[in-house]
């Protein structure tokens, strides 16, 4: 009866070990929208990339989205960070930090004054109402 018990508790540490491990390797999507239109009609310059991928430079028009995807890695230390450029500007933003983020679809929306994340869960409509400022320790404004 003792191997049983054991048994089963072994096989059951193994499926939450395991569900855990599915979870943390499930694809993250990430999208960029260029919202700079409250300051102009805009082009903002993305550069993405995390410790091990750089995703280039990107070059958005208004409303131009930017999109990509991955599998977390499973000590759950995945970042990505985007430098963002437009006339007189340059910010970074770390976009996905796995420590911080759990959203699968992870949808941004970038102001002058911040980047605001789709909030899935609290809103029906979709509004961008998770808003965080730009990173304080890389904030620049560009002298022409």
């Amino acid at each position: 009866m003792a191997s049983f018990i054991r048994n089963a508790v072994l096989l059951m540490l193994l499926l939450v070990f395991s569900t855990s491990i599915c979870d943390a390797r499930k694809r993250r999507f990430v999208r960029v929208e260029n919202n700079l239109a409250l300051d102009g009609d805009l082009s903002l310059t993305v550069h993405c990339k995390s410790r091990d991928d750089d995703l280039g430079v990107k070059v958005l028009p208004i409303n131009g989205t930017f999109e990509f995807s991955f599998k977390p890695n499973f000590i759950h230390t995945t970042q990505f960070y985007c430098s963002f450029q437009w006339p007189g500007r340059f910010e970074w933003f770390d976009i996905y930090k796995d420590s911080a983020d759990k959203c699968s679809l992870c949808y941004w929306k970038v102001f002058p004054s911040a980047v605001c994340r789709l909030s899935w869960e609290f809103d029906i409509n979709g509004a961008y109402t998770d808003c965080y400022p730009w990173n304080d320790h890389a904030t620049h404004i560009i002298k022409s």
